[in-house]
């Protein structure tokens, strides 16, 4: 058990990777796709009507554009990396809330990793592990009283 979350965040990561480009983009998804294609101030112009934060789309135009690629997996990747971190978020959250309790936070951080709906959203190609992530981390900051992170957390909800 000593390495416990090294092993549940390795488990979950297999788990989102084994499917993550095997599904067709659906429609919001698409446009996600449209926007990593454009040139960047293209892309910019384009997602400021939306109704979603622009952060996630400039990391993925960000993706897309080192990978060479906007393909079903390489733009699903970074919502399974959130999810991951999402995991390891969870585990810091519950240290920083229980520092002693080893069997919650066990519990806690494999009810992530196997969470229908954290492994849906790890894998597609949309902003909510990104959401959740940062919401994590805003509450996990505040908890520890990190001022300076939670502040940096909570602007880039709005971004």
């Amino acid at each position: 058990m000593r390495h416990w979350l090294a092993w549940i965040l390795l488990g979950a990561s297999l788990a989102r990777l084994m499917t993550l480009g095997v599904e067709c983009y659906w429609y919001d998804e698409s446009f996600t796709a449209l926007i990593s294609q454009l040139p960047f101030t293209n892309a910019l112009q384009a997602v400021a009507g939306d109704v979603h934060p622009p952060l996630w789309y400039m990391i993925t135009w960000l993706v897309a554009h080192i990978a060479g690629s906007s393909s079903e997996f390489v733009l699903r990747l970074p919502a399974m990396a959130f999810g991951i971190l999402s995991i390891y978020q969870v585990h810091l959250l519950v240290k920083a809330i229980r520092p002693d309790d080893k069997r919650l936070d066990i519990v806690s951080c494999l009810l992530m990793a196997v969470w229908p709906a954290q492994l849906y959203y790890s894998q597609e190609a949309r902003m909510y592990t990104l959401l959740q992530w940062l919401v994590l981390f805003a509450v996990t900051s505040i908890i520890q009283r990190s001022w300076l992170r939670a502040g940096l957390g909570m602007s880039l909800l709005m971004y």
